[in-house]
């Protein structure tokens, strides 16, 4: 049987040790990462955000969820994004309501006027579109960039 200095069982154990440790703290940044997404992370579900296992309303345009979003400035700024567009679509669409209305209510007799609020009612209802569909990304990428943030 062959002996072993002291100094190489010293460095076997110093391995064996830091291997232990290093796999053990790994297990344990995993778990706490694992609870931190299960009750700090939110998504949503119809017009309402759920957040450890609470379901919570998103509040009118989005405004309650604005309070989660203040836990990182990207994903406010992201939101504030959201927030622009989101009015845009909705004062476009207003507009265009008001003019179709509008025209439907003018005499047929002034059929160039009538037709005029008519066709600048379905451009500017047209024009609402594209700010929907942004104003719908950034809202979905906040909370994203949000969740993200959250976990580090």
């Amino acid at each position: 049987m062959k002996n072993y200095p002291v100094k190489d069982n010293f460095i076997l154990v110093v391995l064996l040790l830091s291997c232990f440790y290093l796999g053990f703290s790994n297990n344990v940044d995993a778990q706490s990462t694992k609870s931190k997404y299960q009750t700090e992370t939110i998504y949503l579900l119809s017009y309402n955000y759920v957040k450890n296992e609470q379901k919570y309303p998103i509040g009118f345009f989005g405004n309650k969820l604005k309070k989660e979003m203040e836990v990182s400035t990207n994903a406010m700024a992201e939101f504030s994004k959201f927030e622009k567009n989101r009015n845009y679509s909705f004062v476009y669409s207003l507009i265009g309501l008001g003019s179709v209305i509008t025209g439907s209510l003018i005499d047929e007799e002034k059929e160039v006027l009538r037709g005029s609020f008519f066709l600048g009612g379905l451009v500017s209802i047209g024009v609402s579109i594209p700010f929907g569909f942004k104003a719908r990304k950034h809202f979905s990428k906040s909370l994203w960039i949000r969740n993200s943030d959250v976990l580090k």
